[in-house]
């Protein structure tokens, strides 16, 4: 993926919004509790690729958009990866009291003792994830849509 060219990085952009907009493709497992692992494992690629490559985010954030306006909360896990790739964030489902507290401290506190596993440089990512959110006018939109998808899910579905 390293010495493609920008049209190229276009058309994997396409391919991967194309394989998630399929309907063929069941989005649960069979015993409706959990999402499929081609689900998981396309929302993993997904954003480790557009973290690494220079592929321009818009489509695919339109992408996630568009499923939210329609009521589908199942490319919520792709927003999910991407920004936590893209951005740095590390959910950790096991949070220490110590830990709790230095993240409520200054930064040299945070990064001594609030960081639960190692630092990785995000800068570029970040700015690039920023930059698409800002220049396609999605931050608003994103943000309303994925508050409504929680009242729609409890209460709807």
């Amino acid at each position: 993926l390293k010495y493609l060219t920008p049209v190229a990085y276009d058309m994997l952009a396409y391919c991967i919004i194309e394989a998630l907009g399929n309907p063929q493709k069941e989005r649960m497992k069979h015993e409706d509790t959990n999402l499929s692992s081609w689900l998981q494992g396309l929302a993993n690629f997904c954003a480790n690729v557009f973290k690494k490559y220079p592929i321009e985010l818009t489509g695919l954030l339109q992408y996630v958009t568009n499923q939210l306006k329609a009521g589908k909360s199942f490319d919520l896990l792709v927003l999910k990866e991407v920004i936590q790739k893209m951005a740095g964030i590390e959910i950790s489902d096991e949070v220490t009291p110590s830990q709790l507290e230095a993240m409520a401290g200054g930064e040299l506190l945070k990064a001594e003792g609030g960081y639960f596993s190692q630092v990785r440089n995000t800068k570029k990512s970040s700015q690039r994830l920023r930059e698409s959110l800002v220049d396609s006018n999605l931050c608003l939109p994103l943000c309303l849509l994925t508050a409504q998808q929680r009242d729609y899910i409890i209460f709807r579905d």
